[in-house]
């Protein structure tokens, strides 16, 4: 939980002082933390939500997969 603060101070410091240009990448550690975790579905959440705002960045669809498999999601994983 202590990691997920952090996290999500990074993003509002991020908002605050650099336009929000490393939203997506603190975000996506977000994600991938949640799912680590055993939060399948607020890290799911969050990869929708993502993938939704970024569908030109395949590296988030590959990303979410890898993550998904890791925590054994593969039906997850095929959406």
């Amino acid at each position: 939980d202590e990691v997920l603060k952090i996290l999500d101070d990074a993003v509002a410091a991020d908002a605050s002082t650099n336009n929000s240009n490393r939203a997506k990448d603190l975000t996506l550690r977000k994600a991938r933390l949640l799912l680590k975790g055993g939060q399948i579905e607020s890290g799911l959440a969050i990869f929708d939500t993502l993938i939704a705002e970024n569908k030109g960045d395949l590296n988030l669809y590959g990303l979410a997969t890898e993550t998904l498999l890791g925590v054994k999601q593969a039906q997850n994983a095929l959406k």
